[in-house]
């Protein structure tokens, strides 16, 4: 209870007087759940890729209804279409082909993160003094840059999946 408290309190205070909340959309289910399609728009203007919908269970609390759980999907700012059904082919592959690590990382998904995380915290005193010495020669400095946007397309895409599992799993 605390924990929606502070996020809704923050959430307030990080969207200031001129962003604002439009509905779209409620529907109300057969037991006291509510889904609302929504948008943020500032000074009445809809910002792009903040929409959503978010399903709201509640339970009576004598005459008041009180929020119990909440699922928010917000729309992506990337659309990733067929990629989209390429990456979740090529992780299903490999939690068919690894189910135990499967298991282990679906027990607990900041893993994969942390396991990046310290990876890179472990190699990068060696890369970057090494990307430094090597970005004055022109081959070396297209050849380190080509290879910084494929770690970011690669990141963008361990983002995504990590997004993915934890809204699905």
């Amino acid at each position: 209870m605390q924990n929606t408290h502070t996020y809704f309190t923050r959430l307030i205070k990080v969207m200031g007087k001129n962003a604002k909340f439009a509905i779209d959309e409620v529907c109300q289910g057969v037991e006291p759940t509510v889904a609302v399609m929504w948008h943020l728009e500032w000074r009445r203007e809809m910002i792009p890729f903040a929409k959503g919908c978010s399903f709201f269970m509640c339970s009576a609390n004598g005459a008041a209804l009180l929020i119990r759980k909440v699922h928010i999907f917000d729309e992506s700012p990337l659309k990733p279409g067929k990629l989209a059904l390429e990456i979740l082919n090529f992780v299903i592959n490999v939690f068919d082909t690894f189910p135990y690590i499967a298991k282990g990382f679906l027990k607990n998904k900041e893993a994969l993160a942390r396991f990046f995380a310290r990876f890179y915290k472990f190699c990068g005193p060696f890369i970057v003094p090494l990307v430094a010495y090597y970005t004055d020669v022109p081959i070396l400095a297209y050849y380190t840059r080509f290879w910084s946007y494929v770690a970011q397309g690669f990141t963008m895409v361990l983002n995504m999946l990590y997004n993915i599992f934890k809204r699905f799993l």
